[in-house]
């Protein structure tokens, strides 16, 4: 009977310690592959589930990785989606058409930002030409938290929602100029007081005219000037009333446009003053030389304009005290462009946010939409309003308006 040695030969432990380690290693390579692998196919059923055109960048803007509507995309007139996998996602400023160049940069900026990580997301929004159609875009790139960096990018075509919020926009700028017409009552007294006095300077012109005429004691050349030049100067100041009531009651196709805030609200209240001061009210304003422009459309921001000072004046008829004064402001609030109308009337209920409610009104006569339309018209405008009482008594409307 053999023996069994004592201990194993060393260059044999050796073997059984590097094939254990061998098979080991392979074990946990094969166990990575496969968790590699399950993982790659998890990432591509989520990536194949969204509703989105997805791509994954490399930290060098190449795209890894995408779904099945990103691969869709490519081969449309979208000047941003014709990249394949393999390819840098940002292309050449060539291929890209002149009116996108200025969104070629914004999006190498964002890009940039995002994988240097100074930000940790960024959108931009481009309008792009399909052929005679107008399309729009939204593309969303986000950091990857990963070892070896890159980012996301998640782009949705969100013409329907441009047509849709422009639709709304066209809407708003039609009621917004039924609403002025509506409220021509307003200006009734406006057009009958500025009017009736340069032509009843006119007219009183004219007779004593005539009548030298008639009297055939006619003085000498010269003493017809003044006479004559009353007459011109009153006809003019007629005609400037008339065409300033024009001008803010003319139709006007909508336009979203840089504008000077404090020529709008001068026109409404150098039309409203006549009729306030009719009332017994003073309407002082008080307008910041400095105001920068703002983007908006006129019909629309005159509109609101005219609401809150109309809505000032009779609040401050209706309650008939000391002292009878609407104040009209604008300033410069944190860069943004602010408008404040002062009433010197009751002050407002305690659930002031009800005002702005459709058909809600404080007032016999009222509708209850011009403070309504006033609303929508600010925040589809980006900006906001807001009503407090004052101390004193009366209340101040303040509308806050982006200057970008």
């Amino acid at each position: 009977m053999r023996s069994i040695p004592a201990t194993l030969d060393p260059l044999l432990l050796t073997g059984v310690i590097v094939f254990a380690l061998q098979a080991g290693i392979i074990a946990a390579l094969l166990l990575e592959r496969r968790l590699r692998r399950r993982a790659e196919s998890q990432n591509r059923a989520i990536l194949s589930s969204m509703a989105a055109d997805v791509a994954l960048l490399t930290r060098r803007g190449i795209i890894e990785t995408c779904n099945d509507n990103w691969a869709r995309s490519i081969g449309t007139e979208n000047p941003f989606m014709p990249a394949h996998v393999g390819d840098a996602w940002i292309p050449a400023s060539k291929r890209v058409p002149a009116e996108n160049q200025g969104d070629l940069m914004r999006l190498r900026q964002a890009l940039d930002d995002v994988m240097a990580g100074r930000e940790r997301e960024q959108i931009v929004e481009y309008a792009w030409q399909s052929g005679n159609d107008r399309r729009w875009s939204h593309l969303r790139l986000r950091r990857l938290d990963r070892g070896d960096g890159g980012a996301v990018i998640a782009h949705v075509d969100i013409t329907p929602r441009k047509r849709m919020e422009a639709e709304n926009q066209k809407t708003l700028h039609e009621l917004a100029h039924m609403n002025m017409r509506a409220g021509m009552g307003e200006l009734v007294s406006v057009v009958t007081h500025e009017i009736n006095q340069p032509l009843t300077a006119s007219l009183g012109n004219a007779q004593a005219l005539r009548r030298m005429l008639a009297s055939k004691q006619l003085p000498e050349g010269s003493e017809f000037l003044p006479i004559v030049e009353d007459i011109i100067d009153a006809n003019r100041r007629a005609a400037d009333v008339i065409n300033r009531i024009r001008t803010v009651m003319r139709k006007e196709e909508f336009e979203m446009q840089p504008l000077d805030f404090n020529a709008i609200v001068a026109d409404i209240v150098r039309m409203l003053n006549p009729a306030a001061a009719n009332e017994g009210i003073v309407m002082t304003a008080d307008l910041d030389p400095d105001l920068p422009a703002i983007p908006g459309d006129r019909v629309q921001l005159r509109q609101v304009a005219m609401n809150l000072i109309v809505n000032a004046v009779q609040a401050t008829r209706s309650k008939g005290g000391e002292p009878p004064i609407v104040r009209v402001k604008t300033s410069v609030r944190n860069s943004d462009v602010a408008l404040m109308v002062e009433d010197g009337g009751d002050g407002v209920p305690e659930d002031a946010s009800r005002l702005f409610e459709p058909y809600f009104t404080t007032k016999r006569e009222g509708l209850g939409v011009g403070l309504s339309i006033t609303r929508s018209i600010v925040e589809s405008h980006g900006g906001t309003i807001e009503v407090a009482n004052l101390p004193e008594g009366g209340a101040r409307f303040s509308v806050i308006l982006p200057v970008h």
